[in-house]
């Protein structure tokens, strides 16, 4: 009786998100904030993690979370923190950046 190895797909690749496509997802959210033009971080996320998965790659927090660092730093993204951080998941929160005093950065924005 031969046994045959289960084969499973791992994802290897991560994906490496890149400024012009938050941009395309910046200008797909705006819309749904009803006039707001900072955009929460996980809906970011969102669109990456979709992004990676339907090219089959692996969604990496870290990359994410420096691309947006390096817009910031660069000065053309503003990170903006989110007031209320109780009413926040924990998922949420994950997604979000920490700015230097612990503040969650919940929110970004185009400069």
């Amino acid at each position: 009786d031969e046994s045959h190895p289960t084969e499973v797909a791992t994802i290897e690749r991560s994906g490496q998100p890149s400024e012009d496509l938050l941009r395309e997802w910046y200008r797909k959210d705006v819309p749904r904030r009803g006039g707001l033009t900072s955009i929460p971080i996980p809906w970011t996320w969102a669109h990456y993690e979709s992004w990676c998965l339907t090219r089959k790659l692996r969604p990496d927090l870290a990359r994410f979370q420096d691309l947006i660092w390096n817009l910031h730093r660069a000065g053309k993204v503003e990170l903006i923190p989110h007031s209320m951080t109780e009413e926040l998941s924990a998922r949420e929160a994950d997604l979000s950046l920490r700015g230097q005093h612990g503040e969650v950065l919940y929110y970004w924005k185009w400069r």
